[in-house]
Formats: structure tokens, sequence, C-alpha cells
């Protein structure tokens, strides 16, 4: 996954902030199936991050897992569409498109799926792991209104041993 930049000012009508990505299966899209399969669960689980350290920055903020799947509705519905791709791929030998993804967001035009809890377990393992990352980056942004990639890269990389 690459970043291409992280704000906390909103950037259209439906956020109030964003961190704009190319995510692992973007770039991974022209590669053998094994490291597209692992591109996708892995964009599956980061896309469930922000509404796992929600929770973890605002433990009030713990909700029933539909409801925060409706407040984060674009993120879940993204991870979703991983999930389904995931299947298509393994079951069908399938690749996903950059077209096709928006198609495959529910199991039936009626009963949205809900996002596998392997999923949501691993977002969480993945926040717990990176919480101090997430700290330093909630923090520049107090101070800057946009972080780039080589800003992200900074951050992550003044945690390192």
């Amino acid at each position: 996954m690459s970043v291409v930049y992280v704000t906390m000012f909103p950037t259209d009508s439906d956020n109030r902030s964003v961190a704009q990505t190319r995510s692992a299966s973007f770039l991974a899209l022209d590669t053998e199936a094994s490291l597209l399969l692992a591109a996708l669960e892995s964009d599956a689980k980061v896309s469930l991050a922000g509404p796992v350290a929600q929770v973890r920055h605002e433990p009030s903020r713990k909700m029933p897992p539909a409801r925060q799947e409706d407040e984060w509705a674009g993120d879940v519905m993204r991870s979703r569409s991983y999930a389904v791709d995931i299947v298509r791929l393994t079951r069908d030998g399938i690749r996903p498109g950059l077209a096709v993804r928006s198609r495959w967001t529910e199991t039936s035009p009626t009963k949205p799926m809900r996002c596998p809890t392997v999923f949501w377990k691993a977002a969480q393992n993945l926040v717990d792991e990176n919480w101090p990352a997430i700290e330093r980056t909630a923090e520049a942004l107090l101070t800057r209104r946009i972080l780039t990639q080589d800003d992200v890269d900074a951050i992550l990389a003044a945690g390192s041993p």
C-alpha cells in the first residue's frame, strides 16, 4: 500500500478526514494470484482499521457491529468488496478489476454481506501493533494540514529501533 496523503480536514461532503492511498490489491493487479490474494486480504483488514482505531481512541464510542458498519459504511463496503474478490479469485479464478469491485459489495440485492470476523480481528491486531505510530500520525496532523507518503514514512521510521 502507498499513501498519497493524509489530512484532518474534509475533502468532500462525506468525510471529516481522509487517508488517500493506493491499495495493495491495486498495486498487485498484474501479479500472480497468490500475491494478489495476499494483497486483497491486506486491504480487507486495513479497510477496517479506521473504525477499530476510533474505538481504541474513544472506548465510549464502542457500538454494536451493525451500527459501526453504518457509521463507517465506505470503509466497511470496501472490506466486503475485497472479501468477495477473495472468494471469486479462490473459488472461480476470477481476478478483480477496477470496474468489477463496485458491483460486488453484496451477496444479494436484499441482504448485505457482513464483514468476516477474521478481518475485524486482524484489523484489531493491526491497530494494536501500530498504535504508537497511529498516535504519532494523529499528533503530526494537529500541526500540519496534510501529510504525504514521505511524512508518513518518517513518522513510522521514528518509532523503529
